[in-house]
């Protein structure tokens, strides 16, 4: 769902998102929750395109190309990290809070698989147990 994805470009050209919409995934020993951001004049349309994308997949399976370009833009970001001194440090408070080594993010991107992908699409993204929270100015 980032930058270089089909999905993104689509809700960007149909001006339903902007340059901050974005993604990430928080995780701990007992949880995981996979949030999606950003602005929009038109915040279910976004919704439930993301959920119907998310759905098209489980199905479909993700194709080598779209896996390997969303990982190298990962891989990219994840440099970015470890070349800036602030967002380092972030990255070192949630690595000591988590118990691992701060380069294990990389490293486990490294050795990451379509199947590994797949498998996580299939196992932890269920549209029945997402929630949409809208914040208006």
């Amino acid at each position: 769902m980032g930058e270089s994805s089909n999905l993104y470009n689509e809700l960007y050209s149909k001006g339903l998102i902007n340059s901050v919409f974005g993604s990430e995934v928080m995780a701990g020993p007992s949880y995981l929750a996979t949030i999606f951001s950003g602005e929009s004049q038109n915040p279910d349309a976004v919704a439930t395109a993301l959920k119907n994308e998310i759905n098209r997949l489980q199905g479909d399976g993700i194709s080598e190309e779209d896996f390997e370009r969303a990982k190298k833009a990962c891989y990219g970001r994840y440099i970015g990290i470890y070349s800036s001194v602030e967002a380092m440090a972030g990255m070192m408070l949630v690595a000591e809070m988590s118990k691992i080594d701060v380069y294990a993010p990389l490293e486990k991107l490294s050795g990451l698989t379509l199947n590994d992908a797949q498998a996580f699409l299939r196992e932890n993204l269920d549209c029945n147990y997402s929630a949409i929270s809208i914040v208006k100015g």
